[in-house]
Formats: C-alpha cells, structure tokens, sequence
C-alpha cells in the first residue's frame, strides 16, 4: 500500500465524473476500491487465488467492473496502478483514475507497484 500523500498526480488530466470514459464509472471503482478491501485482501490472506474469487463471482452473479476478479486483477495483477519513486515521492504512470477516486473517498493509502528505478 502506498500513502496517497506521497502520491504527485500534478499531472493527471482526471478533474471529474466525464473524465471517466474505459467502460467504468467512479461508482463502480469506489465500489471496486471497498471489494478490494472487504473481499479481495482476505481472500488472498487466507491463502485463496483469483480462482477463488472467479468462483464467488460466479455464485453471487457478478461480472466485469463489478466483481472480485476484475477488482483482484486491477489492483494487484497486470493492470496494477503503477509508480514510479522519485526523490522521496511518486509520479503516476498508470493509475490516474483510481487515484482520483481514492483521494475523493477520502482513503490514506492505495495498492500500487512501485518502481524503484525511476
């Protein structure tokens, strides 16, 4: 988890509810932000995999950006928001969207892979 503090999105064109157009709304990753929390981090604590939540998925009749493994895969697997570390903060190079709607709900951290290097 990355504090959103140390996050500088000073260059993100995301200002609001338009800026939203890859098939998701802000709704659906605020609620993707609470499943990460309520289902996704447990599931994977207990030893479960993005099998295991395909299968809730399944059971509870939830797809796309509104079950556990898209939730699963957006923040933890090939689309991860991704940071670069630079002089003691973050620059974005993947993520933006999430981010804003992070900070609006008022979080103090955000899973993210951080680059090092630069």
């Amino acid at each position: 988890m990355v504090a959103l503090s140390d996050i500088d999105d000073s260059d993100s064109r995301i200002v609001g509810g338009q800026d939203f157009g890859k098939g998701y709304s802000p709704q659906d990753l605020e609620w993707a932000l609470n499943a990460f929390v309520d289902v996704v981090v447990p599931t994977v604590a207990a030893g479960g995999t993005i099998d295991d939540l395909r299968a809730r998925d399944a059971a509870e009749g939830r797809m796309g950006t509104r079950s556990y493994s898209d939730t699963y895969s957006g923040f933890l697997d090939g689309d991860a928001i991704k940071l670069d570390g630079v002089s003691g903060s973050f620059e974005v190079k993947n993520g933006y969207h999430r981010i804003w709607v992070a900070r609006r709900m008022g979080l103090d951290s955000i899973p993210a892979r951080v680059n090092d290097g630069g």
